[in-house]
């Protein structure tokens, strides 16, 4: 069991490591041109910039989620340092329970505004009026991804006990 949630980890995790190669490479180029264009040519692009900022949005939530994964996200692990191994992974799997939980409750609530900028057809206040919904989507999958993570490192915890030294 722990072998294929190994490979399907792995699987998400190369996905997660292009989505976000792709979102700061494209975020990056398109900032790029936008700073030559106004500097070289005077010309300014305003759905370049929204395009930019989308995927500034999206590469923040992959982030979180691949934060996750390497367990760099912030965390207050002076416990972890004074407790017996023991006890310090106990206290692990209880920080993994609870950030599956919070997760899982950001999860719900994401889709629940995903859902209802659905139900509403909102778009963007901008020349593309791009529908929100699908800009969106990204918070409920990553909090989904954070809070399964948790989970599983509840159920299954790791070899060793993550603390900052790791």
């Amino acid at each position: 069991m722990r072998t294929a949630f190994a490979t399907l980890g792995h699987v998400v995790a190369t996905l997660e490591t292009i989505a976000l190669f792709l979102t700061l490479g494209v975020a990056a180029f398109i900032s790029f041109v936008l700073i030559a264009a106004r500097n070289l040519i005077n010309v300014s692009y305003n759905s370049l910039e929204e395009i930019a900022v989308y995927l500034v949005l999206w590469m923040v939530f992959i982030g979180m989620a691949a934060a996750d994964r390497t367990r760099s996200n912030i965390r207050i692990d002076i416990l972890m340092h004074v407790l017996p191994e023991r006890y310090a992974r106990i206290l692990q799997r209880i920080a993994d329970a609870l950030t599956s939980l919070l997760a899982l409750i950001l999860a719900y609530y994401s889709l629940d505004a995903v859902l209802f900028s659905y139900s509403i057809n909102e778009r963007a206040v901008s020349s593309l009026e791009v529908k929100i919904w699908w800009l969106m989507v990204v918070m409920p999958a990553a909090f989904l991804l954070v809070a399964i993570r948790a989970a599983i490192r509840t159920v299954i915890p790791p070899e060793t006990v993550i603390s900052l030294e790791s």
